[in-house]
C-alpha cells in the first residue's frame, strides 16, 4: 500500500506522479493532462490526475477526476477498488468520515485483497473509539503482514486505549529501534510503559521522540511531567 496518504494505484515510479509528491504539482498535473486526448476513456489516467490534486489539497478538482475514473472503469474491480479507496482519503480529508467509511467499504467489496481501504477503515473505527470493530481487522491484517509498522503499532494503541497494557508493550517490542522515535509510536509506547509502571523506559522514550508533528506535542510534554513528577 502507499502509506504516507493512505492512496491507491499510485506509482511513485512515474514521472508526473514523482512531481506531485515533491510538491511540484502544476508541472505534473500539465504534464498530466497534455496527455489527455489519448486517455479520455483510461480510468487509471484519471486516478493519477485526480491523485496530484487531492496530494495539492485541490479538494472539488480531486473529486472531479475520481469521478470521471469510476465513469470510465466499467467492469475493472481493480480500478473501482483504487478509485474507491481514494475518493474514501478525499472524504477523510474534509472530516467526512461516515462517507469515508461508506468509500473505504465499498473499495473493500469490489476486492477484499488490497490491505490499504482495510486499514483506512481501521483508522477511522480507532478515531471514534470502535475497537470491536478495528480488532478483529487489524487481527487479520497482522496475519498477512506481522512485520508492518503501522498494523503493529494501530493494534498496540487499541490494546492501549481498551488497558490491555501488556498486550500492548507486546507489540510495541516486535518494532524496529529505527521507528520508535517517531511520534505516534514513541508516544504511545512511553505511555504504555507509564501505565506498567515503568517510568524510567518511558522517559527515555518519549525523550527521543522526534518531535516532529505539533499534534503530539501536548501529549508528550504532559506525559514528560507526569513520569518526572512520579521519578523525582
Amino acid at each position: 500500500r502507499y502509506s504516507s496518504s493512505n492512496l491507491e494505484g499510485v506509482d511513485k515510479s512515474k514521472k508526473n506522479i514523482a512531481m506531485c509528491h515533491k510538491g511540484n504539482y502544476n508541472k505534473a498535473t500539465e504534464d498530466l493532462k497534455s496527455t489527455l486526448d489519448q486517455n479520455q476513456n483510461n480510468p487509471e489516467y484519471w486516478n493519477q490526475l485526480a491523485t496530484c490534486y487531492l496530494l495539492n489539497n485541490k479538494l472539488s478538482q480531486a473529486k472531479f477526476y475520481f469521478d470521471l475514473g469510476l465513469k470510465t472503469s466499467k467492469k475493472d474491480k481493480k480500478i473501482k477498488t483504487l478509485i474507491y479507496n481514494n475518493i474514501g482519503v478525499y472524504f477523510r480529508k474534509l472530516n467526512m468520515y461516515r462517507e469515508a467509511l461508506d468509500s473505504f467499504s465499498t473499495a473493500n467489496k469490489y476486492s477484499s485483497k488490497f490491505i490499504t481501504p482495510k486499514y483506512n477503515m481501521v483508522q477511522i473505527y480507532l478515531k471514534f473509539g470502535l475497537y470491536e470493530k478495528a480488532k478483529p481487522i487489524l487481527k487479520k491484517l497482522l496475519r498477512k503482514e506481522s512485520r508492518d509498522i503501522d498494523f503493529l503499532n494501530s493494534l498496540a494503541h487499541l490494546n492501549l486505549m481498551t488497558g490491555k497494557y501488556k498486550e500492548a508493550k507486546a507489540l510495541y517490542s516486535r518494532i524496529p529501534a529505527k521507528y520508535i522515535t517517531r511520534d505516534d509510536i514513541s508516544t504511545n509506547y512511553s505511555m504504555t510503559l507509564y501505565m506498567l509502571g515503568e517510568y524510567k523506559k518511558a522517559l527515555l522514550i518519549v525523550k527521543a521522540s522526534r518531535m516532529e508533528q505539533n499534534y503530539y506535542e501536548v501529549s508528550q510534554n504532559n506525559l514528560i511531567s507526569k513520569i518526572e513528577k512520579v521519578l523525582k
